[in-house]
């Protein structure tokens, strides 16, 4: 079941095979089942022989449409096991399947991305984020940490893991003036 909390958002499945994707066309949240007890989504199946690795052949289901065998062996006592198309198992090409996992998940990636830039662009401009600092430029002597020559305008998030966390330390902030800040960013 698709986890997404989006509303009124369309939503689309892809069959491929065994596996069925669905997903969210507006946070790209998704979810992958894998069907059980059959072949495929469409199975076509017939009786076939398979090749054993001691050349002889044995009955079993086969699917045309996802070239599985499929079930237990099926009993050739009395049969004339020739009329019998002989089949083998496909390699699964997964191809197809790895490809839509990579565009969703690159796709997730950049919505989840841009609402965390939102959402960091909003703690920003909150009350908590001034006071925290505030709090750093003062312990900093407001000077620049990165060249130490500077007065320091802005503080720079070491790493963003606090933040993600819910909460910031001071450890993971450093005083820095612009010139500084836009380097470490690398936008100068």
């Amino acid at each position: 079941m698709l986890n997404c909390k989006c509303v009124n958002s369309e939503k689309r499945t892809k069959y491929l095979a065994t596996v069925v994707f669905e997903w969210c066309r507006s946070c790209y949240e998704f979810d992958v089942k894998y069907v059980s007890g059959q072949c495929c989504f469409n199975p076509d199946t017939v009786i076939a022989r398979k090749i054993r690795e001691d050349g002889k052949y044995n009955l079993r289901k086969y699917c045309m449409n996802c070239q599985k065998f499929q079930g237990p062996v099926i009993s050739s006592k009395n049969k004339d096991v020739s009329i019998y198309p002989i089949e083998e198992e496909s390699r699964e090409d997964n191809s197809e399947y790895s490809s839509l996992f990579q565009r969703l998940t690159e796709a997730k990636r950049r919505a989840s991305s841009k609402n965390w830039h939102e959402r960091y662009e909003q703690y920003l401009k909150s009350s908590d984020w001034k006071e925290l600092r505030a709090k750093v430029l003062e312990r900093d002597n407001m000077q620049c940490k990165s060249c130490g020559c500077s007065e320091a305008t802005e503080v720079h998030h070491l790493t963003y893991d606090g933040y993600n966390a819910g909460f910031t330390p001071l450890w993971q902030l450093e005083s820095v003036c612009r010139p500084c800040h836009e380097s470490i960013h690398g936008r100068s």
